[in-house]
């Protein structure tokens, strides 16, 4: 018994397929050891399970997880500002909303925004 809680105190990087960066991102979160890790609890839980429709999703205010097919999708600059946003726009059936990226890898964006895809997003609307 004693052996394996002594297991428990070695370092984080000991474990197979964490090495010095995973290792030294697991440290800035302050878990040194593999104790640490199993005592690690998430902030919040977020139920991703239940998929509501765009129009009831409107009215509230907590997050939610809405599935669509794409319209529309396309970058957006403003000038003389520089700035762009990337919009895609999802439907339901009747119901559309607009999904906005301010900070995105465009590459990414483009591929997700090709009119009639599936997409699920989670969020606040």
């Amino acid at each position: 018994m004693i052996k394996k809680t002594q297991n428990l105190s070695l370092h984080v990087s000991h474990l197979e397929g964490v090495g010095p960066k995973r290792g030294a991102l697991f440290a800035q979160k302050g878990i040194r050891t593999i104790l640490d890790l199993l005592f690690f609890i998430p902030i919040r839980y977020e139920d991703r399970r239940h998929i509501v429709p765009i129009e009831p999703a409107l009215q509230r205010e907590d997050p939610v997880l809405v599935q669509g097919r794409v319209v529309l999708g396309r970058e957006e600059n403003f000038y003389p500002s520089r700035k762009s946003l990337f919009r895609i726009r999802i439907e339901d059936g009747g119901s559309t909303l607009d999904l906005l990226w301010f900070h995105y890898k465009r590459p990414y964006l483009v591929s997700l925004a090709r009119p009639g895809n599936a997409l699920l997003a989670y969020g606040r609307v």
